[in-house]
């Protein structure tokens, strides 16, 4: 009865009718289903027409019914600058104004690397503490004095807002020429509840997930505090990734930045640095006063090939010494055996064998 009507198909759907409202249909009126609009069709070619085909239903296809909403404009990504901070093509790599520059403006910022703490709002006032304390247990240690041991006040504990442990200050390590090194142990709350837990919930991140932390740590204390170290040290190891080379620069675990001090806390070895090697070499008179040229080849290729690699990675240490490499002579897993014939490409227990640099203070990243 509808092709008898020739409006019909030239009429619009209701919906679509004035300014959306329900159209009001007389009670003599037949009431059509509503349906797609059809383009003009002539009606008697309509006549002879067996089957009309529907549109396609696409996923942009929407309901004839539902009101007309403002496309929201797509948010563009942020534009991450590409290219060196420093545009200068002569400039001063360890210039403090040069290094805030780049701290301030490199992506992603400080502020979201694990880790990175600053409240340079407040002062921290351990320094003081801290350096009458060691100074006590230097005393101690070199006189072995009982009534001297007697009187040595409690050590520092160091407490950091937002850090899961807690450090306590055992002997200072060593003295640069910009900060000092201490030697502290680092306990957690989670640790004293349960130090052999295996009903431990899982944390990716954290816990047996985590990076593997030690008990004994090191803590340098910078004064003016200042997070280059930590930047140069968290870019080395992103950068190199999982490879030998990465094994060969020590962890930077946190950073505590304060408006009086800084406190850069690693890893901690305890078997000497190449400049120790050395020194024991030179005491022991029945070997010459040498030390093996076999040890210093070895040593010597492990240098090479790390700093090769860290240079491949736009990263200067600055500051190579005897006394900022420290000796890495780890145990390899238990499944390899470490043998006697040198493989240069870490095979055989290897890899576990090397060195590991230290003090990254005068380091610069030739990206920026």
């Amino acid at each position: 009865t509808a092709r008898t009507e020739k409006d019909y198909f030239s009429a619009k759907t209701p919906c679509r009718q004035g300014s959306g409202k329900t159209p009001v249909i007389s009670e003599t009126e037949d009431v059509e289903l509503w349906s797609s609009p059809f383009p003009e069709v002539d009606v008697k070619a309509a006549s002879d027409v067996v089957k009309v085909s529907q549109p396609l239903l696409t996923k942009t296809t929407k309901d004839p019914l539902a009101p007309k909403t403002a496309k929201a404009k797509p948010v563009g990504k942020e534009i991450v600058p590409r290219g060196p901070i420093i545009k200068e093509t002569i400039c001063n790599p360890v210039d403090e104004q040069t290094r805030q520059t780049i701290l301030e403006n490199i992506q992603p910022p400080l502020s979201q690397y694990d880790g990175y703490y600053k409240q340079s709002s407040r002062d921290y006032g351990k320094s003081v503490e801290i350096h009458k304390f060691t100074k006590a247990m230097a005393k101690v240690t070199k006189n072995g004095n009982e009534k001297t041991a007697t009187n040595l006040a409690m050590p520092p504990i160091l407490r950091f807002e937002g850090a899961d442990k807690e450090y306590t200050v055992k002997r200072e390590l060593g003295k640069g020429a910009y900060a000092p090194v201490y030697l502290v142990e680092g306990t957690s709350a989670e640790e004293e509840e349960c130090d052999d837990c295996d009903d431990e919930p899982v944390r990716m991140g954290k816990g047996r997930f985590g990076l593997k932390r030690h008990r004994l740590e090191a803590i340098k204390m910078e004064d003016p505090p200042t997070a280059w170290e930590f930047y140069i040290m968290r870019q080395a190891k992103r950068r190199l990734g999982v490879s030998r080379a990465a094994e060969s620069v020590i962890h930077a675990y946190e950073m505590h930045i304060f408006r009086d001090e800084g406190y850069l806390i690693e890893e901690f070895r305890d078997q000497g640095t190449l400049l120790d090697l050395v020194n024991i070499a030179r005491a022991d008179i029945n070997g010459g006063g040498v030390m093996d040229e076999q040890v210093v080849m070895f040593f010597a290729v492990e240098l090479l090939r790390t700093v090769e690699a860290l240079h491949a990675k736009g990263l200067i240490h600055g500051d190579l010494k005897a006394d900022n490499v420290l000796v890495r002579f780890d145990v390899p897993p238990s499944d390899t055996t470490w043998s006697a014939q040198y493989a240069r490409d870490g095979t055989n227990g290897w890899a576990a064998k090397g060195l590991a640099l230290i003090d990254f203070g005068r380091g610069i990243d030739m990206k920026a």
